[in-house]
């Protein structure tokens, strides 16, 4: 247990200071965030890969594995959308919350701290197919419609941009010029923990005050997300570091982008955003235990 806790504290020391520090100090939280999203990411994605000996095999597994464990969890919450007849605005926001972990300001971090580079060069493959599916997929899974308007936004991402000169640059082996290197590398060394801190300010900012049915939309994302990631690892035949990989980013709580995602499209904004709250509290006790389970 002791072992769990040195890889949890330090992530909630960062988060809890980005809570306090939203509390105490007018932040412009939209300028962090295009920091983090315009500098930071793209830079760690970057030097990943410059850096990264996963092979493109076993990188097109775990993408294969998060999409399948996807579409498992979306055909469950549509299965209990259809028998428990939920309104449209519940379902979209039960959609939202479930199927969009927090695999960035979580994730990364918690695999950096608990598997180290090789897990963290896994993660960010997993961290790639988490921003398609929320902002290409995702809009048309959640709504029904609006694909071509979803992959347009994908394909203005920075994280976009800079997965594909990471590659062609990987592949072609091209030098950088003297220090351009370093500088991405120290780019990319804020991005972990500007990324926790952001998710403190977000959660200072977000009345909380959790009814029943909250809890349930907790489990799904909790429980039967690290679940559904599990035998879909199992299924596409990922090794043992991949496999702890993949569960433990979708073992996260609700990304906040499910907040936006669930007020565009219809859903019940109010809803969606105590199950971002709630999960990341949550997380915090349930993560232990799947990293127990998965032997991390």
């Amino acid at each position: 247990m002791s072992s769990l806790l040195e890889v949890v504290i330090p992530a909630a020391i960062v988060v809890i200071a980005g809570y306090v520090a939203g509390r105490g100090i007018e932040l412009d939280l939209s300028t962090l965030s295009k920091i983090t999203l315009y500098l930071f990411s793209p830079a760690l994605i970057i030097d990943s890969l410059l850096q990264t000996e996963l092979p493109a095999e076993e990188g097109l597994r775990i993408a294969a594995a998060f999409a399948l464990s996807t579409a498992a969890l979306y055909a469950l919450v549509m299965a209990i959308s259809i028998a428990g007849r939920l309104p449209k605005p519940t379902r979209t926001s039960l959609l939202a919350t479930t199927i969009f972990p927090n695999t960035g300001n979580l994730g990364l971090s918690l695999t950096l701290l608990a598997l180290g580079e090789a897990g963290l060069e896994r993660a960010i493959v997993a961290y790639l197919c988490s921003a398609v599916l929320v902002f290409g997929f995702g809009p048309a899974l959640v709504s029904g419609e609006g694909l071509r308007r979803g992959l347009r936004t994908t394909v203005r991402l920075p994280l976009m941009w800079a997965l594909l000169a990471g590659i062609v640059l990987r592949v072609a082996d091209v030098p950088l010029p003297l220090g351009v290197e370093d500088g991405i590398g120290l780019l990319s060394q804020a991005a972990v923990p500007s990324l926790l801190a952001m998710l403190g300010i977000q959660m200072s900012r977000t009345r909380f005050v959790p009814r029943p049915p909250d809890f349930w939309m907790a489990a799904m994302r909790l429980g039967a997300g690290p679940v559904a990631a599990y035998f879909a690892g199992r299924v596409v035949g990922l090794d043992r570091l991949a496999l702890q990989v993949l569960v433990l980013q979708c073992a996260t709580p609700t990304a906040v982008n499910a907040l936006l995602v669930a007020a565009e499209f219809g859903g019940d904004s109010a809803r969606a955003a105590r199950a971002v709250v709630l999960t990341t509290i949550l997380a915090f006790a349930t993560l232990p235990f799947v990293m127990w389970m998965m032997g991390i």
